[in-house]
């Protein structure tokens, strides 16, 4: 997982400071834009790999963010930077992890999703009941697997936040 957070890292920071040189040139609106395209989608890259991964590597993918915040402001070096991410309306790497990570849940849940990915996940009290102790809200906790051949092998299980569990049931969609 280092590796992919160190390739990442060297493709983003490689990106801002190509955008950095041609900043003056840019509105405020391209450059927000060109960001997002670039940045966004290399921090938003496999990140449902990311859940759970240690403090130390989900750090360097926040310290994108936060240089690509300070491009598209126009922030100083040592300016307090959560501010300028609230007025962004972006999320800290952490909570953005697992936002995607409940979107993709509530897809696979409503059919919005593949029918190859909606079979990986599963209600943790549909299986054989071994996380609901650990996690006693079954509507909160989902259970992804892989099945192979010969056995049903646990990749990970996350416990989604209530809150973005919440915001996501009340989002209308139209299918």
């Amino acid at each position: 997982m280092a590796d992919h957070i160190a390739a990442v890292s060297r493709a983003c920071f490689y990106q801002l400071r190509q955008l950095r040189t041609i900043r003056t040139c840019l509105t405020p609106e391209t450059t927000r834009t060109l960001v997002q395209a670039f940045i966004g989608s290399g921090l938003d890259y496999c990140n449902s790999l990311l859940v759970g991964i240690s403090a130390q590597l989900l750090q360097r993918l926040q310290v994108i963010q936060k240089a690509a915040a300070r491009l598209v402001t126009g922030a100083r070096k040592y300016d307090h930077i959560s501010p300028t991410l609230r007025e962004l309306h972006w999320l800290p790497v952490r909570k953005r992890i697992t936002f995607k990570l409940a979107v993709l849940v509530f897809k696979c849940l409503h059919g919005l999703a593949p029918p190859y990915l909606a079979t990986y996940c599963t209600r943790t009290s549909s299986t054989a009941g071994h996380l609901t102790k650990k996690f006693p809200s079954p509507l909160l906790c989902f259970y992804f697997s892989h099945l192979s051949k010969h056995n049903f092998t646990s990749v990970t299980h996350s416990r989604i936040n209530s809150n973005v569990v919440q915001i996501i049931r009340d989002v209308k969609c139209d299918v």
